[in-house]
């Protein structure tokens, strides 16, 4: 089982690794319990349009809206 570090580095190592050329779209399915890694997402690619689409527990729609607003600036 992947926890947030770990899967973190992974992340990490995939955006910043990879000679991607230009992309028109990603999708990133992210496990649950791995708030911390989609809160990363925005950091990573700051010029990115992002929809989060998410489960309808409570503690999944706040990480879901922490997502959409923690837009660097």
């Amino acid at each position: 089982m992947w926890r947030g570090p770990m899967l973190g580095t992974v992340m990490r190592k995939f955006f910043e690794g990879v000679a991607w050329g230009p992309i028109d779209c990603l999708l990133a399915g992210l496990p649950p319990g791995t708030g911390d890694t989609a809160l990363d997402l925005p950091q990573r690619l700051p010029m990115a349009q992002i929809a989060v689409v998410t489960t309808p527990q409570p503690a999944a729609a706040q990480v879901a809206a922490r997502t959409g607003a923690r837009r660097p600036g």
